[in-house]
């Protein structure tokens, strides 16, 4: 097997807590839809039905505080999220007439405003810090592949006082194709110069491993910190692990 030399993680749910972060922010966002953008006068459901049917829409479970992986949500950028929430709107004939125009700008708007109200939610999955110096002190080569946009992602992690420790962020708002293609991969690849043989890709979620798959990684690492399940990523993963805090083992038995 080819030595490692960069490990490229996912962020929601592989380095950071994804349901205490986006939970309550597309709970908000979904208020704030109700009192924005959706005609009252109009409907018969009143506005708590609403919002679960919304949210229920997207994968998400309040009761449960859980988010489906096989979910909208769990499998989306938040344009394509976005897109979503303005479908379902349409769906059920929810939108004043006043902003069908604009419909998809002003949900971004609002998450924007939601996130900001959240950001203090960020919940990491292990003692980052720690573990990313030590994958340093290897000599490895680090990088970011999230679906989250780039002001968004850097904030958080300039906030966790962790950003200085990747060489890469790859963001859902770059001119790259989505996961499960493998372009985020190759684009880490020719930023550190290094071949898929090389890296090691961690994530939570069967995209993230199909992502891995399609680069040909040497490394597919799956977390059980985020949303996917064991019997769903097993397949796929060449170790499944429970936390990032667990990478520095699996990398020194695959030396």
């Amino acid at each position: 097997m080819v030595k490692i030399k960069g490990i490229l993680f996912d962020k929601d749910g592989t380095l950071l807590d994804f349901n205490a972060l986006w939970i309550p922010i597309i709970e908000k966002t979904t208020e704030h839809v109700i009192d924005e953008i959706i005609d009252t006068d109009s409907i018969t459901s009143n506005r708590e039905q609403i919002k679960q049917s919304c949210l229920r829409y997207l994968g998400i479970y309040l009761d449960e505080n859980k988010i489906d992986p096989e979910g909208k949500l769990a499998n989306s950028n938040i344009t394509e999220a976005t897109q979503q929430v303005a479908e379902f709107l349409r769906q059920n004939n929810l939108v004043d007439y006043r902003h069908r125009g604009n419909l998809v700008e002003k949900i971004i708007n609002l998450i924007k405003i939601s996130a900001s109200q959240f950001n203090y939610n960020l919940k990491p999955t292990a003692d980052l810090q720690r573990v990313l110096q030590e994958l340093k002190n290897m000599n490895l080569q680090l990088g970011i592949a999230t679906a989250d946009n780039r002001l968004s992602t850097e904030s958080m992690l300039k906030q966790l006082k962790i950003k200085n420790f990747f060489d890469f962020i790859g963001c859902g708002d770059d001119d790259c194709p989505p996961k499960p293609h493998p372009r985020v991969i190759e684009d880490f690849c020719d930023c550190c110069r290094l071949t898929p043989q090389e890296v090691a890709f961690v994530g939570d979620t069967l995209t993230d491993m199909n992502t891995a798959h399609n680069a040909g990684v040497g490394l597919k690492i799956a977390v059980l910190c985020g949303i996917g399940s064991q019997d769903d990523l097993k397949e796929l993963a060449d170790f499944v692990i429970d936390n990032p805090a667990q990478l520095i083992s699996i990398l020194n038995q695959s030396s």
